[in-house]
């Protein structure tokens, strides 16, 4: 097989390539043998992730510790909880504070979460569902994010 440029196929035909095919690839333009004892479709998969990663560069430092800490939360046996990007932005220290049932909720925005009642929370959808027990989008909740109408209008 002659080896196959990253620029003269689409990355969704890999799955159409056979498993030596693949390989070759693999060595081409990773410059090392691919992981063996794999199936196809992950060998594709990771083929077409390196090739991205080659053209546009790999995750950020951040999108990594998130992965990290989501497979942590796998392995100890935890639900794991991702902030919403919206979330990320908000600077650590700040309070956000929402009146609930006639009790003002204050939440501290640390590195590790969100802060709230002695506990730390890793989103505040989290931090929402512990005020109300119901299921909450803690942007929402907390009036840090504007609710639009069907047409896209930012309702009252």
């Amino acid at each position: 097989m002659t080896p196959v440029s990253p620029t003269t196929f689409e990355l969704a035909s890999l799955q159409d390539l056979s498993v030596t095919e693949l390989k070759a690839l693999w060595r081409v333009h990773v410059g090392r043998s691919m992981p063996e004892h794999l199936p196809k479709f992950l060998l594709s998969r990771l083929l077409a992730y390196q090739l991205q990663v080659a053209k546009a560069g790999d995750l950020s430092k951040s999108a990594t510790r998130y992965l990290d800490q989501i497979a942590n939360d796998l392995e100890a046996g935890r639900e794991p909880t991702v902030p919403y990007l919206a979330e990320q932005r908000i600077k650590s220290g700040s309070v956000i504070v929402r009146e609930h049932g006639g009790i003002q909720h204050r939440v501290m925005v640390t590195d590790a979460g969100f802060a709230w009642n002695g506990n730390t929370y890793g989103s505040l959808s989290a931090v929402a569902k512990a005020i109300t027990g119901t299921s909450w989008n803690g942007l929402r909740f907390f009036g840090l994010m504007e609710k639009r109408r069907s047409n896209g209008e930012v309702a009252a």
